[in-house]
């Protein structure tokens, strides 16, 4: 083959091998941020000898970032002098840096119609509908106008008590609203769609109250661990980025007794 030819040979192969070397080193960042992973250390508390509650055992769980779904759970725009606040806002911006599913659990939600309509919408749009604990007819038993007493009780409830309550209606907190990708949801099936949307296996919550909220509301954490349900969902609670209308730490001691959620603690979590 004649030299000439030979160089221009050479010069059509050398363009194609710097593309592959891109399209390689392409592939391995996108293999790195794909594996990248939240080393975070869990503690499971249980009653031992004398002492009332103790941390029995802590081991540190590898789970992969895009498994990880963080929960606000009603995090107001209230009281910025609570601990639990400056602890919120670094776990939010290192879940938002390596780009984990955020929620924003509030029953304010139709507030944020740019993040709760779109979910919305795409949940309709599913070819089979969500199953739900409340689609069973036995869920629906005493009717409320059946249940003389309920009426009788809740009549007194929203008379002595809920009426003489300042009303809370308050928004989600300015230092943590939703950005672009996040979610604002108010239901269960809402978090239990994202999940799936996403391949959820952990939920982190952080917020309040412990006490009420983040055990009993509709995206609460009773809901995603309860007998009807038996979900396989993984409930991490980071213990220092909690409030709650009384002392959380009996809560707290509760939830991992009863194997509602496993505690961990937000200046612990690592990503790798």
């Amino acid at each position: 083959m004649p030299r000439s030819q030979k160089m221009k040979q050479r010069k059509l192969q050398a363009p194609s091998f710097v593309v592959l070397i891109f399209i390689i080193l392409f592939l391995v960042v996108a293999r790195v941020e794909s594996e990248s992973k939240y080393a975070i250390p869990i503690s499971a508390r249980y009653p031992i000898n004398e002492k009332p509650f103790e941390a029995i055992h802590e081991k540190t769980v590898q789970i992969p970032t895009k498994e990880v779904a963080l929960v606000l759970c009603d995090v107001w725009d209230l009281n910025y002098m609570h601990p639990a606040y400056k602890n919120i806002i670094p776990v939010l911006d290192l879940f938002r840096k390596h780009k984990s599913t955020i929620i924003h659990a509030a029953s304010v939600a139709e507030k944020y119609p740019d993040f709760y309509n779109p979910l919305k919408s795409e949940m309709r749009n599913l070819k089979e509908p969500l199953t739900s604990i409340a689609n069973i007819p036995l869920m629906h038993w005493p009717t409320y106008r059946a249940s003389k007493i309920k009426n009788e009780v809740d009549s007194f409830y929203n008379k002595e008590v809920q009426s003489k309550q300042r009303p809370l209606m308050p928004d989600i907190s300015r230092l943590t609203r939703p950005v672009k990708g996040e979610y604002v949801i108010n239901t269960y099936e809402e978090l239990r769609f994202i999940a799936y949307k996403h391949g959820i296996t952990t939920f982190i919550y952080v917020g309040g109250a412990v006490d009420y909220c983040m055990l009993t509301k509709p995206y609460g954490i009773l809901n995603l661990k309860s007998q009807f349900v038996r979900s396989n969902f993984v409930v991490i609670v980071l213990d220092d980025c909690v409030f709650g209308q009384e002392d959380p730490e009996p809560y707290l001691r509760m939830y991992s007794r009863t194997g509602l959620a496993l505690l961990s603690n937000s200046k612990r979590i690592q990503a790798k």
